[in-house]
């Protein structure tokens, strides 16, 4: 026995059965598209930052936290950040705090400032500015047994090359002038002043 089928019955099929194809192709991408959005939405990782409780003085180390993602590792990675707790302190040298006091010196009308540390007397302002070198040579008499032969005063015997010649005058803080005795025999003090000159 042959089944006969016309050809308008087999047309008809055809057209039928691609239908339901594309119908079923349709039904298909459109759950695909719907599965894959929620998944772009799933995947969207927004990193939140926590910052963990702490009860000592110290400041808290951030921690980033990322979400988990279906299929995604369940470890979520830290990244600590080193914080400065102190900002740096600006030094003062002691120097500019509290300058040495400084005594005067005018030799032959050049005046000069030396420091007032080891000044004592007329004598040792002379010291002074050959040990910081703004005097370029210095001989004193002041040995004890010449001391005790010219008044127990010291002699400033040459000053910068010229020898023999030296005299000088001393005046305080106020400018007000001191006694001309020996120069070991004047006290000089911080602020004070001292002018040697040749005869």
């Amino acid at each position: 026995m042959r089944l006969r089928i016309s050809k308008s019955a087999t047309g008809s099929t055809i057209a039928t059965i691609s239908a339901a194809v594309v119908l079923v192709a349709a039904a298909i991408w459109t759950q695909s598209s719907h599965h894959l959005s929620k998944f772009s939405a799933a995947a969207t990782v927004t990193p939140t930052m926590s910052v963990p409780a702490s009860s000592s003085s110290s400041p808290p180390t951030p921690a980033i936290e990322q979400p988990s993602v279906a299929g995604a590792s369940t470890v979520a990675p830290t990244v600590p950040q080193k914080l400065s707790s102190s900002a740096p302190v600006a030094t003062i040298p002691k120097a500019a705090l509290s300058p040495s006091p400084l005594v005067t010196v005018v030799i032959n009308g050049q005046k000069l400032e030396v420091s007032a540390a080891n000044v004592s007397n007329a004598c040792d302002v002379l010291k002074s500015a050959k040990a910081e070198g703004k005097i370029s040579s210095l001989t004193i008499y002041e040995s004890e047994k010449y001391m005790q032969s010219h008044g127990n005063s010291a002699y400033v015997y040459e000053l910068n090359g010229i020898a023999d010649q030296w005299q000088y005058s001393a005046a305080d803080a106020n400018n007000a002038p001191l006694s001309a005795r020996g120069c070991s025999l004047t006290p000089v003090r911080p602020g004070y002043s001292v002018t040697w000159f040749t005869k």
